[in-house]
């Protein structure tokens, strides 16, 4: 439950730190830092959703679709 903890999980899975890389549950651990209201997961959240060229993101997102909706709400 710990959100600065969660969003460091989000980053390790992004860019496939001593685990392989995965774009869902990088999401996934994003998104329960959001959830609880940690603006830097939160920001996270909002860019995951905003770009639809991944490379141009530091976590390099694939595979979530791009959605400017839900990247405003975050």
């Amino acid at each position: 439950g710990y959100a600065a903890a969660q969003h460091h999980m989000s980053a390790i899975y992004s860019m496939g730190l001593e685990v392989p890389r995965d774009p869902d549950e990088s999401t996934k651990w994003c998104r329960k830092a959001a959830d609880q209201g940690y603006a830097p997961a939160q920001d996270t959240m909002g860019d995951i959703y905003m770009y639809d060229d991944y490379d141009q993101l530091p976590q390099q997102m694939d595979g979530v679709p791009r959605d400017l909706a839900t990247a405003v709400k975050w």
